[in-house]
């Protein structure tokens, strides 16, 4: 399949992925009630994730994609068997297995953001502003919402029972079966269920400049770990040469810059209130909150190590799928002039993604 990403591509992507913020403004302003309605949000991101155009994903897992079809040694290849089995049972169509794989991944996310209880208006806003441009990417998302489905029915149902928390634990387990580094991120879930107090954060940051040093010869063990094999390696590696482009000129700054401020800021804010004053919130959001900590600080760790670039990007992009959840329900009832300016900060940066993805092109 030989692709070549046109100004035709971007502006499809640009126009779905404009559906779902006019169909959602008015919640930079205002808070909407009503009865849970994902039928918008799941027609217009399957389709937006099946023909996932502008991600560069889009034509690495085409080319992957045809090399498995063609060759008789197909666990040999690196992705997991439940990919290969689509591949298997579907006629052979590239996005045809596309729009399975991430329309699974869309009706899970939808499942999720339902067991968190989330008002539906604002979770869709804030995926739309946040995740929606990654979650086209990689397969990993359909990894990331199978563990935090599982996280919500270990954690919050309406009434936690015995049969609930196992099948929590069943759904997380279940999660290493779309992506192999999701033991990584279980374990990470494990270590955020551990109660963070002041001094931790503090620790950690008064902490930061030595475990930065240290994490060059860290890398060495847990890259290859995340790549998963050679041609995840291969990949990944990839994703490191076009980081250090996108960080080696000002533009690039510019767009990491918008991209990760609203965010960091949003964690700050919650970090503060909630961890520094003591306001309750359910235990759930309080790991998800320290989960998201952690990859942050993790990515912030090998930031700029030209050795384990790699590891920053894929931390902080695991990090977006939680913090979209926590954002989602604790600033609903949290309205503020900050809040509004970081969703504007975020609308901007993906306004900022498409028109320099029509520069470049």
């Amino acid at each position: 399949m030989n692709f070549q990403l046109t100004g035709l591509h971007i502006l499809f992507s640009f126009l779905l992925w404009s559906i779902l913020i006019f169909a959602y403004r008015k919640n930079f302003y205002s808070r909407i009630d009503n009865a849970d309605n994902y039928k918008l949000f799941l027609l217009v991101v399957i389709v937006y994730s099946t023909f996932g155009f502008c991600t560069g994903d889009y034509p690495n897992y085409a080319e992957l994609y045809e090399r498995i079809t063609r060759t008789t040694n197909i666990r040999a290849m690196h992705m997991e068997d439940f990919y290969i089995w689509l591949i298997e049972i579907l006629p052979n169509n590239y996005n045809l297995w596309r729009f399975f794989v991430w329309g699974l991944s869309t009706i899970v996310a939808v499942w999720t953001f339902k067991k968190y209880r989330l008002n539906s208006q604002f979770a869709c806003l804030i995926f739309a502003l946040m995740l929606m441009q990654y979650f086209a990417a990689p397969r990993n998302s359909l990894g990331y919402m199978v563990l935090f489905l599982g996280v919500a029915w270990l954690f919050y149902p309406k009434h936690k029972t015995l049969a609930t928390m196992l099948i929590g634990i069943l759904i997380i387990l279940s999660s290493t079966f779309f992506h192999k580094s999701m033991f990584l991120y279980i374990l990470v879930i494990c270590i955020s269920l551990i109660p963070f107090k002041k001094s931790m954060y503090i620790i950690s940051l008064i902490l930061f400049p030595v475990l930065y040093i240290s994490f060059i010869k860290l890398s060495v063990f847990i890259l290859p770990y995340i790549a998963g094999d050679t041609e995840s390696l291969s990949s990944g590696m990839m994703y490191l040469e076009k980081d250090e482009v996108l960080v080696a000129n000002f533009n690039g700054l510019i767009r990491l810059l918008i991209q990760r401020t609203p965010i960091v800021i949003l964690v700050f804010l919650a970090v503060k209130s909630i961890v520094f004053k003591g306001e309750k919130i359910p235990y759930v959001f309080k790991v998800l909150l320290n989960y998201t900590y952690i990859l942050i600080y993790i990515s912030m760790l090998f930031y700029g190590q030209k050795t384990s670039g790699l590891l920053s990007t894929r931390f902080w992009d695991a990090s977006i799928y939680s913090v979209m959840i926590f954002t989602a329900y604790y600033f609903y009832s949290r309205p503020s002039k900050l809040l509004t300016k970081c969703l504007f900060l975020l609308l901007f940066a993906n306004l900022f993604d498409f028109a320099y993805l029509l520069y470049a092109n």
